[in-house]
């Protein structure tokens, strides 16, 4: 789901309960651990998951560790009723 359908979804969950989307902010995350070899049940994920859940993920394996980087979607809703 992209972040513009994702959006109008939580707009719509979110005025049945008297609030409304205000901003967006999106952030990158990057994870750094061990490789392979000291990663235990490494492989056995990576078995667990289909390509494409596996793909949505930016995975890199440089030198001695395993780079996993993914993409954060942050949605501010404001409640529109007086307390």
């Amino acid at each position: 789901m992209d972040i513009s359908s994702s959006i109008q979804k939580k707009n719509g969950l979110a005025s049945a309960q008297t609030m409304t989307y205000r901003s967006k902010m999106v952030l990158i995350v990057q994870y750094v651990f061990q490789k392979k070899d000291t990663a235990y049940g490494f492989d056995e994920l990576l078995a667990k998951h289909t390509e494409e859940i596996i793909n949505s993920y930016d995975l890199q394996i440089m030198g001695k560790e395993i780079y996993i980087t993914e993409q954060v979607n942050n949605l501010l809703f404001q409640n529109d009723t007086k307390r």
